[in-house]
């Protein structure tokens, strides 16, 4: 038996209204126009390869819906062999593909999208492009949901001394009407897009030089982007003055984030079935177990009163 471990991460699904505030949005607007068994159409583009949405259904015990993606491929098609023969390739019929699966839960009462991290399918990123293909006149964000607490020690520091930030999947960002990319680090990191490379990793650092500090209005403005769009982001890394010492701050490791382990035969596919009852025992909870979804409505009431 080989051990599985994933990791969850949870997304709030909002979208900008006319005046440009974020409200929330709620997927099932998107499921409902879906035809499922339309495989065909329901394919698009990602990265060098395609996704799609397998799988959905609503689950009236965990009261939510949950959904496999799969990233389709026919690139990096790998050999297959015995113990005592020699390898052989793997060959693919024509419209035959490689697929990646991953799940998602969604709660429609409190908007929020479970992700299962998959390194090999889908991320958070290539599922909001993917969902926002269907929607007319409307575009959908990911927040992801974060520990208040480490956001605030930022904000309430004496000074920021150093930002790493490394950006996912530079091609699939929208750049058009945003005016962040209008800042210093803004058009820097545009300026690198032309590059044609998907990922790029900043550092911004004042050095050996003690008295001098990152500009505050930039490390803020970064810092808005960050919350609002966090599926832009692979790390972010704040070194900050606080009390007098430095103090390193890595803000997707205070992001609110659940694993999953299974065990299973080393050559057994993970099914769909067995990951949504994973992910919905740890978000609802499990014989009379609190669930993480108790825990985040308090957190989210919070929030939405700041």
């Amino acid at each position: 038996m080989d051990e599985k471990k994933y990791q969850c991460e949870y997304y709030r699904v909002t979208t900008l209204n006319g005046n440009n505030e974020a409200e929330l949005f709620d997927l099932q607007n998107w499921i409902n126009i879906l035809q499922i068994t339309n495989y065909q159409t329901n394919v698009r583009e990602y990265l060098d390869d395609y996704v799609r949405i397998e799988d959905i259904h609503f689950d009236p015990v965990f009261r939510c819906w949950f959904m496999q993606f799969v990233r389709i491929r026919s690139k990096d098609v790998p050999l297959l062999c015995k113990m005592d023969q020699v390898s052989t390739e793997l060959a693919l019929e024509e419209n035959q593909f490689i697929a990646e699966p991953m799940v998602c839960l969604y709660d429609p009462n409190l908007h929020l999208l479970m992700i299962q991290k998959n390194r090999d399918s889908v991320s958070a990123v290539g599922i909001k492009n993917y969902i926002n293909e269907f929607l007319h006149n409307i575009d959908i964000n990911l927040d992801r949901v974060f520990n208040r607490s480490s956001l605030n020690r930022i904000r309430n520091a004496e000074a920021t001394k150093k930002i790493r930030i490394r950006l996912a999947e530079l091609d699939n960002l929208n750049i058009e009407n945003d005016n962040w990319w209008n800042t210093k680090i803004g058009k820097a990191i545009k300026a690198v897009r032309g590059v044609n490379i998907p990922y790029v990793e900043l550092s911004l650092s004042v050095g050996h030089y003690r008295k001098r500090e990152i500009d505050e209005s930039e490390s803020e403005y970064l810092l808005e982007k960050i919350v609002d769009n966090p599926e832009m982001f692979d790390k972010v890394e704040y070194t900050i003055l606080e009390e007098g010492k430095s103090q390193l701050i890595n803000i997707f490791s205070d992001a609110i984030k659940d694993s999953m382990t299974f065990n299973l035969p080393s050559n057994a596919v993970l099914r769909f079935d067995v990951v949504s009852q994973a992910m919905g025992e740890i978000y609802y909870g499990y014989d009379n177990e609190r669930g993480r979804r108790d825990m985040l409505q308090s957190m989210l009431a919070i929030a939405d009163r700041e």
